[in-house]
C-alpha cells in the first residue's frame, strides 16, 4: 500500500509556503461533497463484489455492489497528497454513499471545514439544509470532529455524518461524507471508519 513519493512531486506551492488554511479545508470539502452526490446516482451504472480499496496511502473496506469514483482535489487526478474516494450502493431501495478526501497540509481549520461542506452542499442542489448536532470522537488516537445534517436532493431526503480529522504524523487532514436516506448515520459512518486505514 505504501507510495513512494519523490520530492519532485510535491506541488511548489507546498514546498514554498504551504496553502491558506481555510483555502484548503473549504476546497476539500467542497470536492467531497460533490463527487459524494454526483456518486449516489452515478453508482447504478456499475457494480463491483465487496472488497478493500487501496491506493494513494488509504485503505478502507467496501460492501458489494459499491461504485467507486476516484477525483483529484489539488491536481486533476489523485495522488499521494491529495484526493478524493467515493462509493455509492444500494440496500434493497436504500441509498448510500461514502466518501474520503484527503490532502497533505500543516494547517487544520474544522470551522471552515464544515462551512466549506455545507455550502457545497447548498450550490450543488441540497435544499432544506439542516444543520445537526456536533460532536467528537477518538479516532486511531487523534479527534474526529463530526457533523449531522439532513437535507433533500431531487425530492429525496437523505441524513449525513461528515466527519474531519488532521493526523498530525502524517500531516494528512482526512474528511468523511456518509449520506444514507435513513436517520442516525453516525454509527454506520465509525462501522465503515473501523476498516479505515491511512499512512
Amino acid at each position: 500500500m505504501s507510495e513512494e513519493i519523490s520530492p519532485e512531486a510535491v506541488p511548489e506551492e507546498v514546498k514554498k509556503r504551504g496553502f491558506p488554511k481555510k483555502a484548503v479545508v473549504a476546497v476539500v470539502i467542497i470536492v467531497i461533497v460533490i463527487v459524494a452526490s454526483l456518486t449516489v446516482w452515478w453508482y447504478k451504472f456499475r457494480v463491483v463484489p465487496a472488497g478493500t480499496y487501496s491506493k494513494y496511502g488509504i485503505s478502507f473496506d467496501y460492501p458489494e455492489g459499491a461504485n467507486i469514483i476516484e477525483q483529484g482535489v489539488l491536481k486533476d487526478t489523485p495522488d499521494a497528497y491529495s484526493g478524493v474516494v467515493s462509493c455509492g450502493w444500494t440496500e434493497g431501495a436504500i441509498e448510500y454513499t461514502f466518501a474520503v478526501s484527503w490532502v497533505k497540509t500543516l494547517y487544520f481549520d474544522i470551522e471552515a471545514g464544515f462551512e466549506g461542506g455545507f455550502s457545497a452542499m447548498e450550490e450543488k442542489g441540497a435544499s432544506n439544509l439542516i444543520r445537526g448536532e456536533r460532536g467528537n470522537s477518538t479516532f486511531k488516537g487523534q479527534t474526529l470532529h463530526y457533523q449531522l445534517s439532513e437535507f433533500d436532493i431531487d425530492k429525496k431526503h437523505f441524513y449525513g455524518a461528515m466527519a474531519c480529522i488532521y493526523f498530525i504524523e502524517l500531516e494528512k487532514e482526512f474528511v468523511f461524507v456518509y449520506i444514507c436516506e435513513y436517520e442516525n448515520p453516525l454509527p454506520r459512518l465509525f462501522n465503515l471508519l473501523e476498516t479505515f486505514e491511512a499512512e
